[in-house]
This record gives structure tokens, C-alpha cells and sequence, in this order.
């Protein structure tokens, strides 16, 4: 089983079919939402007081 690490931004292309994300980063999403590989999202908040 392969695994990545991507930005936010591609994951939001996959959801939402835009045409932006390559056809090699659309296959890996669409086999890790299938079970064959995982994809892992960072995500960072900032606190601002």
C-alpha cells in the first residue's frame, strides 16, 4: 500500500472534480478512497490572540 502527504488544496480538487489536479494525483486519491492507498491531509490552525 502506497502512502502520501498532500496540501489541502489538491483533496478540495478531488472533491470537488476540478480540473486542476493531474490525472497522476486523481488516480492516487480515487485508489486511496477505494482502499488501496492513503492519503494524508496536514492540517494547521492558527490562534490569534
Amino acid at each position: 500500500m502506497k502512502q502520501y502527504v498532500t496540501d489541502t488544496h489538491p483533496f478540495i480538487w478531488f472533491v470537488t472534480e476540478n480540473k486542476r489536479l493531474s490525472r497522476r494525483a486523481r488516480v492516487a486519491f480515487q485508489r486511496a478512497d477505494d482502499g488501496w492507498e492513503q492519503i494524508a491531509v496536514p492540517i494547521t490552525w492558527t490562534l490569534r490572540y
